[in-house]
């Protein structure tokens, strides 16, 4: 993005470590183009920014570069959490932030917005912090489209390019056996297992479980495996989870935090950056990952919710549209389908040349080895 040719206008959110002297081949892009860009990093420096697009012309505005975390940004549920000193901006405040921006150049632009962290919660069945960033990311899009209401020539889409976790509402607790009539055959012998089906309580669901998350579960894990004091304590542990999900844990669930903690030695230490850490490949994840594991099932059973798969799933998805060019998107088509059309019909953009570039591409379907 920033060797691009002209540059982007703006854009935002983590991953600084990709961009400065901590990349693989030594190189500091920020430092390489400080020159040709604004570069910011926290909340403070992007609500200044604003109050001098406000008070500028277009001319002094150079392109615009935040980047507010080494990593990956903070689940929605973890950045509430956080002190304001360190509060990462919001999806919401970036996106109006992008829109007041590009809004001050006078052109016509094009808006991209990610809310990439409710596929994270979702492949690690974290109903909790999957809600919050769901929820925020839905602010973010009804703020565009107060901001845009009155302006016929904005055209808004929201839209995933799949499902990611199977989430179900309204699981099943309890089970019991209930057994169907009898099923006797011809010889007069009757098998009363057969047409058995699992039963269960199934009365609803407890959404407010899920809206006392304090955590992202995969915070919870980081911080339950690098804390020395709480590895060290079972009872230091147990309260924490209380504390933290508001869920009681039971004597097996106690039993599974146990066994993960006594993977690690004990003078273990996780790196600085504990959201790069539990996605990473330190030796830590013997203990985050079981101990996730834990953690999204306690929240399940609480919530009566149910994951299918921590990969993704072939559900249809919803597009959501403002704009007189709303109807281009309506019905039933394939995902692919629906970045054609609003390219094409609603951009104007002329998609052949790339898509004959592409087809013409020497590139093996499977990498010779």
């Amino acid at each position: 993005q920033l060797e691009l040719d002209p540059p982007l206008d703006v854009f935002m959110g983590g991953g600084r470590r990709y961009y400065d002297s901590r990349r693989e081949d030594g190189r500091d892009l920020l430092e390489e183009h400080k020159d040709k860009f604004t570069i910011i990093g926290s909340r403070d420096e992007l609500n200044q920014q604003k109050s001098f697009w406000e008070s500028n012309p277009p001319s002094r505005l150079k392109p615009l570069v935040g980047l507010f975390a080494d990593d990956n940004m903070m689940y929605e549920v973890d950045r509430k959490e956080a002190p304001q000193s360190t509060r990462q901006p919001s999806i919401q405040e970036m996106t109006t932030a992008a829109v007041s921006r590009l809004q001050a150049t006078g052109r016509k632009f094009c808006l991209v917005v990610e809310g990439s962290r409710i596929d994270h919660a979702l492949h690690a069945d974290d109903a909790g912090a999957a809600a919050y960033d769901a929820i925020a990311f839905d602010e973010a899009f009804g703020e565009v489209i107060e901001l845009v209401k009155n302006d016929e020539s904005v055209q808004v889409f929201s839209v995933a390019d799949h499902s990611t976790g199977g989430l179900t509402v309204g699981a099943q607790r309890d089970w019991e056996l209930w057994y169907s009539q009898d099923i006797c055959h011809q010889n007069q012998s009757c098998d009363a297992g057969i047409g058995t089906y699992p039963y269960g309580t199934t009365d609803g669901w407890h959404p407010e479980v899920i809206a006392a998350a304090r955590s992202s579960i995969a915070n919870m894990a980081a911080k339950m495996c690098c804390d020395p004091e709480m590895r060290a304590s079972s009872n230091r542990r147990v309260a924490y989870v209380k504390q933290t999900l508001d869920i009681d844990a039971t004597f097996e669930e106690e039993a599974a935090f146990t066994a993960a903690v006594a993977r690690l030695h004990d003078d273990f230490e996780c790196s600085d950056d504990i959201h790069h850490f539990t996605h990473g490949k330190e030796v830590g994840r013997a203990c985050t990952m079981p101990t996730e594991y834990t953690l999204s099932r306690m929240q399940e059973y609480a919530a009566r919710v149910k994951f299918t798969t921590m990969g993704h799933t072939s559900v249809d998805i919803h597009v959501y549209a403002h704009g007189t060019e709303r109807l281009k998107v309506a019905g039933t088509m394939e995902n692919n389908e629906v970045g054609q059309k609003v390219i094409e019909e609603v951009m104007g953009m002329d998609l052949s040349p790339i898509t004959q570039a592409l087809q013409e591409c020497d590139i093996p379907a499977k990498p010779e080895t």
